[in-house]
């Protein structure tokens, strides 16, 4: 898989996993994915993923596995509740 994250992944609300892991995505991880409110786990692990990581993945309330590894991100993880 190569491209970007399409920003129209944020209207798969009943997604509950995403898998993209060792992919050549690359550019920005779309804050709309904090509309996936009944996802459980984000992997999107050893692509080409740059940018901020949005702060809308810190407020997923379902959210229990996370890992941006492997990318050129930047900024904080916040602790989830």
């Amino acid at each position: 898989i190569t491209g970007r994250i399409p920003r129209e992944v944020g209207a798969l609300q009943k997604l509950t996993s995403l898998q993209l892991v060792d992919t050549g995505l690359s550019g920005r991880i779309p804050s709309s994915i904090g509309n996936l409110t009944q996802l459980t786990r984000l992997e999107l692990s050893f692509s080409q993923l740059c940018g901020e990581i949005p702060t809308s993945l810190f407020t997923l309330p379902a959210l229990q596995y996370l890992d941006l590894s492997g990318n050129q991100l930047s900024g904080h993880i916040q602790e989830f509740d």
